[in-house]
Formats: structure tokens, sequence, C-alpha cells
């Protein structure tokens, strides 16, 4: 009896191990691959480029930019691509896939990394890749749409704090004498 009762123990015990492995670089790097994760640094790159864009389109629209303007819009320009490049080099899938796959090997096992695996290669897990990159765009412009009057009354709060302490810190002219 006792000898079943440690055997069982032990049976419970390394099954329980078992379902809680950890998953293989090999395993997490092939989700990674399907999950299209080595893709991120582009958008995050093409996001930059269309808010540098649209910072330029703003900045010059309306009027001919005098001097002072144009020698500030090409100072934008300049750090402009020197974050880029930055943001190139620190975004590079190769550099950030150490990080990912401890990411992933942390809060996934092994089971549940398989799983996905075989999940994400069905026609429906392979659906789910192509739309969720629409999906999370359209929930985010909804939520920005929705909360931006809240962040607007924040920055105007802020805006008008500033403005306060600025009269505040202000040098007071002397009294007449």
């Amino acid at each position: 009896m006792k000898i079943r009762l440690i055997s069982l123990v032990f049976i419970l015990t390394t099954v329980n191990f078992a379902q809680a492995a950890q998953p293989s670089d090999e395993s997490v790097e092939k989700l990674l691959s399907l999950l299209g994760v080595d893709k991120t640094p582009a958008l995050i790159l093409a996001h930059m480029d269309a808010m540098t864009a649209n910072t330029l389109r703003e900045a010059s629209m309306g009027h001919q930019a005098s001097g002072e303007e144009e020698r500030a819009i090409h100072t934008f320009e300049q750090k402009s691509l020197a974050v880029r490049s930055e943001l190139q080099e620190r975004a590079n899938y190769q550099a950030l896939k150490p990080g990912y796959i401890a990411t992933y090997r942390e809060v996934f096992s092994q089971d549940e990394i398989d799983q996905l695996i075989v999940f994400y290669q069905t026609p429906t897990g392979k659906m789910l890749l192509a739309k969720m990159p629409q999906a999370t765009q359209l929930a985010t412009a909804m939520l920005q749409q929705r909360l931006a009057p809240v962040f607007q009354r924040m920055q105007q709060a802020a805006d008008d704090m500033k403005q306060q302490l600025d009269t505040f810190r202000a040098p007071k002219p002397a009294p007449k004498q």
C-alpha cells in the first residue's frame, strides 16, 4: 500500500512537471515565426516614417516657410533621421529575438507552445493571424477617438498649470519708490 501511494505521488508529480516543462528555444522560434513577430520592427519603422511625414506636412501647410522656419524644419528632419537610425538599430529582430524567446519561455509551457503552433497552422489560426492586425488597428482607433476628449482635458489642465507656474515664477517688477 505504501509503495502504491509513493508511486502514485511520483507519477502525479512527474506528469505535473512534464506538463509545465519549459519550452525549447526552437519551439518558441517556430511560434514567433508563425506569429510574424519578425515583421514588427518594419511596422514600427513604417509608423515612425508616417508620423514624421505627417509632422512635416502639417508644418508646411498653408504658407511659405521663412528662413528660420526652414532651418527649424531641417533640424527636425535631421533629428528624425537620427532617431530613426537608432530605432532601426534597437528594434532589429535579431537583437530582440532573445528577449522574445525569454518572455515566451517564462509565460508558456512547452505544451502550450505546441498547442499554439498547431492552432496557428490551422485555417482558423491563419485567418486570425491575417485579421488580427486590422482588428487591433480598428480597436485602437476606436479607443483613441473615445478617449481623446479625456486626454485633451488632461493636456489642457497640464497647460493651465504650466502657465500658472510660469506666471508665479516670473520675476516680479521691483516696487517703485
